[in-house]
């Protein structure tokens, strides 16, 4: 073990190292406000538009959605100002939570 910024680190090369270094990027990215998240709620339609209160530099961000209900999500329409979350149910009430990590 060594000590980094008053952290003990486990051996360099070890899987425990691979995970605290991945976890700290996850922190980092979130601190750099390169990450951002909400829910939306569809309103008897297949899909939702998500419009960001600010804009992304470029449409190159990934998006991760989860629904409470038994249908499938995808994201479309990706942009700067936001993009689409579609479901396979044109009548759907699902109220799906996204992440947009970049």
């Amino acid at each position: 073990m060594s000590l980094s910024r008053g952290f003990l680190l486990p051996p360099r090369g070890s899987i425990n190292e691979a995970v605290i270094r991945r976890d700290s990027e996850i922190v980092n990215a979130i601190l750099a406000g390169r990450v951002k998240s909400g829910t939306v709620t569809f309103a008897t339609a297949a899909t939702k538009a998500v419009t960001f209160t600010e804009n992304e530099a470029d449409a190159l961000y990934h998006v991760t959605v989860t629904g409470n209900v038994n249908e499938t999500f995808f994201v479309t329409a990706k942009a700067t100002t936001g993009f689409t979350i579609n479901s396979s149910n044109a009548a759907s009430v699902a109220v799906v939570s996204w992440i947009l990590v970049r």
